[in-house]
């Protein structure tokens, strides 16, 4: 499971969130890991006002990262 989301109520759909990952140095391969480098991009994110899914308490999101501005799907 990957969302908590109903179908058409994804703040992707509304262009309000992106999903990130990390590579291993090369670039040739995804990391998964929770780790440092997935941490402080998380912190930059949210240092630029975006909240991050890995903080959320019903759902943990690491990947994503959403700005809605107060907006919501509703």
């Amino acid at each position: 499971m990957v969302t908590n989301a109903r179908a058409g109520y994804s703040n992707h759909n509304f262009g309000l969130a992106v999903d990130y990952f990390l590579t291993n140095h090369d670039g040739s391969k995804a990391v998964w890991t929770v780790n440092a480098q997935w941490r402080r991009v998380a912190a930059i994110g949210k240092q630029l006002g975006f909240s991050w899914g890995g903080d959320w308490t019903s759902f943990k999101d690491y990947p994503h990262l959403e700005m809605t501005g107060g907006l919501t799907t509703a």
